[in-house]
């Protein structure tokens, strides 16, 4: 089976005047756009333009970051800067902003084509907390941060460059380019020819509803895994481009995992039944609460696991007990979200077992523990509400 660096080997020796952009390109500048370059990356409006192959070099020499995140963007660079096809493009305005105040993960990077055109690369989240928390910000706010930040970026972009535009990301991602794109001014949306969505969530109705982002939707093109767990989050395109991947489960999400044949991604048949799971469930389960609830229940997940010194995804692997003291958080600390909190463990339970085929029981275990104990607390507390009220 191929993924995209095999594509890079097959490919790599004809420019873009030679042969023109298509998907598993898009894919590879949206990886590439996970790269952190606080040494050597051109910085927002400096003007500078450093060669892909140039940038690897200095980067060799002279970054050192650490990724633990799966989809190490290294591996694409490497391939991508030996190659005629990607070597000679340029790379500018290397923006990347990290703010636990303002709950704002935001990163992207502009990269010039040979064939005359530019593709602006939004990254995906990140292993920080803070990224996640604002993913899940989206669900009730009608713009995050991070989204206004990229209609900005954006804009700049498009003053800075005069040919065709193409948006991108991957993950979270991709979400900021739809954003992006929708939110423009229509100067810049008349020049963007595609938008690429790679698994990238949805968005909730104050987004959808506007004309802006309806408007949009024929230039977005989104792919997604057939056992997608990421893309089938909130509301997105109907038309979506289901494709193969060699892993399961949400390790499909990693794009070195998706299948290429030829110049595009092998097309699956449809999603599979955890996905297609995943996508109904959560959808009820947050269409069961208010804005305000929603609010309320994010900032109690991330509080807790703040307070239980977690900062990265990381952490919550080395600190399995943040994770079980964010759930009991969650499920007693408003009476009103009781339901919605012993439904989103049942789906964890439900969904854990479709999409990882029975593995991780003993998380599953401990979930179920978790969800007696808290029927128990709840239940010991109810006579003495009685007889409280009997007193009143």
């Amino acid at each position: 089976m191929a993924n995209m660096i095999d594509y890079l080997a097959w490919r790599g020796d004809l420019t873009f005047d030679e042969r023109p952009f298509n998907e598993v390109d898009n894919l590879i500048l949206a990886e590439l756009s996970y790269l952190k370059l606080p040494k050597i990356g051109p910085k927002p409006g400096d003007g500078r333009i450093l060669l892909l192959r140039d940038l690897y070099a200095q980067y060799e020499k002279e970054e050192n970051v650490v990724y633990s995140q799966i989809n190490d963007p290294r591996l694409a660079l490497k391939a991508a800067a030996e190659t005629e096809r990607f070597g000679w493009i340029g790379v500018s305005d290397c923006a990347d902003e990290l703010d636990t105040e303002k709950q704002v993960q935001f990163a992207a990077m502009t990269f010039h084509l040979g064939d005359g055109s530019v593709y602006v690369a939004f990254r995906g989240t990140d292993s920080s907390l803070t990224g996640w928390r604002e993913d899940f910000n989206t669900t009730y706010l009608s713009e995050t941060p991070g989204q206004g930040m990229a209609v900005q970026y954006l804009e700049a972009a498009a003053e800075r460059c005069r040919g065709l535009l193409r948006v991108g990301g991957h993950s979270k991602g991709g979400n900021l380019a739809v954003y992006a794109s929708a939110f423009a001014p229509e100067s810049v949306r008349y020049r963007i020819r595609e938008v690429y969505s790679n698994d990238g969530p949805g968005f909730n109705s104050k987004i959808t509803d506007t004309v802006e982002y309806q408007t949009i939707l024929d230039k977005v093109v989104l792919f997604m895994p057939e056992e997608s767990m990421v893309g089938i989050l909130l509301s997105n395109k109907d038309e979506k481009n289901i494709i193969r991947s060699d892993a399961s489960g949400i390790r499909q999400h990693n794009p070195y995992t998706w299948q290429v044949r030829g110049t595009a991604f092998e097309r699956g048949e449809k999603q599979k039944a955890a996905s297609t799971f995943l996508d109904s469930a959560t959808d009820q389960l947050a269409g069961n609460l208010t804005d305000s609830q929603k609010e309320r229940i994010i900032s109690s997940v991330f509080d807790s696991l703040e307070a239980s010194g977690v900062s990265t995804v990381q952490d919550m692997k080395e600190k399995p007990q943040a994770l079980l003291n964010m759930l009991k958080t969650v499920l007693t600390a408003d009476d009103s979200l009781k339901d919605t909190g012993l439904g989103l463990l049942r789906l964890l339970q439900a969904g854990g077992s479709a999409a990882l085929d029975g593995t991780k029981r003993a998380v599953q275990e401990k979930l179920s523990e978790l969800r007696t104990q808290i029927k128990e607390e709840q239940a010991a507390r109810e006579p003495e509400k009685d007889e409280h009220d009997g007193n009143a």
